[in-house]
């Protein structure tokens, strides 16, 4: 705010003198008007009344033992709210101070709340994945491809796909494996050409649908609102590494994208005890 000049100080605090007196012997422009209109119209009725030189005197008379009284009070209390001027003007300043910074608070909270609204409608249009997985196969295998055989080293991995927001398809998968020597390798998706594949595992054979797999699943149609899809996702590394898969320092990163491009990872590690049996989701159960 910028300063004022002494005389323009001088009227604030004249005015608020006034204006404090007004306010505490609930007086407004109304009354006074109607207060002075009602003594001049019984000034003519008491001069109607008696003679004129009679009711000048006895008009002189009330006015003085009604109206001096209550005249010299006003201005008493006036001068007193005179003499306090300055407190008043910086009480109500700081009034005003207080209701501006009440204001920029209270506009600050709106602003905040609409963006907190504005980010729902955003969440709410917006596919929002959660990420869930099973026990892991790793191991080796031979794939054949025309008159010549591959050898790689595998991991099978079951994997659920909830949908916290807006209905989308599974856009991208990706498997990366982080060994513990620093090496970072990407996995290459595999689908079995046979519509059902086995593996032989040391108490059991389990055996799955080709169909069954993650990037089918998913990309068939949208995961709607509150569901999921269930499958597998089968990703391919170099021969003769399954030590170092295995390995406990390995960490896995299996990667979803949705239609929107957001990005979920989930971190598969190795460190955790080995399992006794095998754990996938409801919708990808072993076939029998």
């Amino acid at each position: 705010m910028p300063p004022i000049g002494f005389w323009a100080f001088v009227r604030i605090c004249v005015n608020a003198a006034w204006n404090t007196t007004i306010s505490y012997l609930n007086l407004d422009t109304k009354s006074m008007v109607v207060g002075a209109i009602s003594l001049i119209i019984g000034l003519i009725l008491f001069a109607a009344a008696r003679s004129k030189k009679d009711a000048q005197s006895k008009a002189w008379e009330r006015f003085l033992l009604i109206v001096a009284p209550a005249g010299l009070i006003a201005i008493l209390l006036f001068v007193y709210n005179l003499c306090r001027s300055p407190l008043l003007v910086y009480r109500a300043q700081q009034g005003a101070v207080q209701q501006a910074e009440a204001r920029v608070k209270q506009v600050e909270s709106e602003k905040k709340e609409i963006a907190t609204n504005l980010e729902q409608e955003k969440d709410k249009s917006q596919p929002k994945f959660e990420l869930g997985w099973g026990t892991s196969i790793i191991g080796n295998d031979v794939v054949v491809r025309g008159n010549h055989k591959e050898r790689h080293t595998h991991i099978f991995l079951p994997v659920t796909v909830l949908n916290h927001g807006a209905p989308s398809i599974i856009r991208g998968l990706r498997v990366t494996a982080k060994l513990k020597d620093g090496r970072e390798l990407e996995g290459s998706a595999f689908i079995p050409s046979q519509p059902e594949f086995v593996f032989h595992m040391p108490d059991e054979s389990l055996k799955f649908s080709t169909s069954a797999s993650l990037a089918a699943r998913g990309t068939a149609n949208p995961i709607p609102t509150g569901g999921q899809v269930d499958g597998y996702v089968f990703y391919e590394f170099p021969p003769d590494i399954l030590k170092e898969l295995r390995d406990p320092a390995t960490l896995f990163i299996l990667q979803v994208t949705d239609i929107a491009g957001n990005i979920y990872q989930g971190r598969i590690t190795m460190s955790g005890p080995k399992p006794t049996q095998m754990s996938t989701s409801p919708g990808l159960l072993p076939l029998h």
